[in-house]
C-alpha cells in the first residue's frame, strides 16, 4: 500500500514538472499600431514568464502595412515560439493577417476559417491610380518563407 501511494506522489510531482505554459491571446481587430504593441507585450510577458510558447488566435480582415511588417518583425525574431491560430469558424486572416500567419513557427485554422491576400479596388473615372505593391509583397514573403525553412511555393497565392 505503501508503494502505492509513493507511486501516486511520484506521479502528482513530475506531472506538475512538466506542465508546459503557453500564453494566449486574442486578435479580432484590423492589424494597426496598438496590435502591434499588444502582440510585442505578449511575447516579452511570454519570455519574462518562461512560457513554452505565445498563441495568437487571430481573426482579421488586415491593416496597415507597417503594422504587419513589426508584428512579422517581432514573432520571427521572438525566442518564444509563436503559434498563430485562425479562429473561430468563420473567421479569416485577410491581407495583412496572411502575412503574419506565414510568419509564425506554426500556423494552424480552424475548419471553415479562410486566409489570403486583398487589397482595395476602386472603381469609376475618377478613382485614384493606386500603387500596386503585390510583387514586393511576394518577394516579402519569399524571403520570410526562406528563412522559415519553407517552401516558397506554398507561399504563393
Amino acid at each position: 500500500m505503501r508503494e502505492f501511494f509513493l507511486s501516486l506522489a511520484a506521479v502528482f510531482v513530475l506531472g506538475s514538472i512538466s506542465c508546459a505554459e503557453v500564453l494566449k491571446i486574442v486578435v479580432a481587430d484590423t492589424i494597426q499600431p496598438i496590435t502591434q504593441e499588444y502582440i510585442s507585450r505578449a511575447i516579452d510577458e511570454a519570455k519574462r514568464r518562461d512560457d513554452e510558447a505565445v498563441l495568437i488566435e487571430l481573426n482579421t480582415p488586415g491593416g496597415l502595412v507597417d503594422s504587419t511588417r513589426g508584428i512579422i518583425e517581432n514573432i520571427t525574431s521572438s525566442q518564444v515560439p509563436v503559434i498563430v491560430y485562425v479562429a473561430p469558424s468563420g473567421s479569416r486572416a485577410g491581407s495583412a493577417g496572411i502575412f503574419i500567419l506565414e510568419a509564425a513557427d506554426i500556423a494552424a485554422m480552424t475548419p471553415g476559417t479562410n486566409a489570403g491576400a486583398a487589397h482595395p479596388v476602386l472603381i469609376g473615372p475618377f478613382a485614384p491610380k493606386v500603387e500596386r505593391r503585390d510583387e514586393a509583397q511576394n518577394r516579402e514573403r519569399y524571403r520570410g518563407a526562406d528563412a522559415l525553412g519553407r517552401l516558397e511555393t506554398r507561399a504563393q497565392c
